[in-house]
């Protein structure tokens, strides 16, 4: 190892690397056994990850993932080695034989950070890029993931947070948004009627990880002249399959 090296430095990027190679969220014994440190010694870097934003622990399991920034920062060596990489060819099938726009998102907190985006010629070109971080609440992808999480955990964490609003359509109450989120656990997926984006419309559902919980989400999205209610019924069909692709990838389950 080079001398100039700083030990830490070293540590804190194992530790990093460990987990962003990782398929789904990691537990402090996962980590420490994995990069072969003292459990003291990893969870000191963890909480220092985590509180910059580059290292995301789940309040309800206390696993760690990756986090906002290390998105946000929108580097190939990043991406290409996460659950994106191996799930990019079924987006792909989906956004070309829907010809809709696919988006892959990940929940952190009350926001969405978009991890991928297909879009076909004939697809809606719309904001938000990959590296982009959006209200939940006020996405087809972010209520899809709120629905399947802890229920306490969700409502902690909107206890004081303001519901902001994009468009006339935007839920901005709290018991509408619990309210909705109770339909979308019944229907398994959730609807954007231009709730975020004004003549937008989107199907979203979860994709859940061998723990029981959802942290990614699968949309479809289009615009509204094109997809109503109906039309993205329909779509949800074609959504859901290959989410359960997607978990057979990854969690080797359907």
């Amino acid at each position: 190892m080079n001398h100039y090296v700083s030990r830490s430095a070293d540590r804190i990027f194992s530790i990093v690397e460990f987990i962003n190679a990782a398929m789904e969220p990691l537990g402090l014994s996962d980590i420490a056994r994995g990069t072969g440190l003292h459990r003291a010694t990893a969870y000191r870097f963890l909480s220092v990850l985590e509180e910059k934003g580059y290292i995301y622990k789940d309040p309800a399991s206390g696993a760690y993932s990756v986090g906002q920034k290390l998105f946000r920062l929108g580097t190939p060596q990043v991406r290409t080695v996460t659950v994106i990489h191996r799930v990019r060819p079924l987006v792909r099938r989906l956004a070309y034989s829907t010809d809709m726009t696919a988006t892959i998102g990940m929940i952190e907190g009350t926001q969405i950070v978009i991890c991928e985006k297909v879009e076909t010629p004939r697809s809606l070109k719309t904001f938000p890029l990959p590296g982009a971080w959006l209200d939940a609440h006020a996405t087809a992808l972010g209520k899809a993931i709120l629905a399947f999480r802890p229920q306490d955990e969700v409502r902690e964490a909107y206890r004081r947070h303001r519901l902001h609003s994009y468009t006339e359509n935007t839920i901005t109450r709290q018991d509408a948004l619990f309210a909705n989120l109770e339909i979308i656990r019944r229907e398994g997926h959730a609807y954007d009627f231009a709730e975020m984006i004004a003549g937008t419309h989107c199907v979203a559902a979860p994709m859940i990880n061998s723990r029981g919980y959802a942290i990614y989400a699968l949309s479809l999205s289009g615009p509204y002249r094109r997809y109503p209610k109906a039309k993205l019924a329909e779509a949800a069909v074609q959504l859901k399959q290959t989410i359960s692709e997607m978990r057979k990838l990854i969690f080797n389950r359907p």
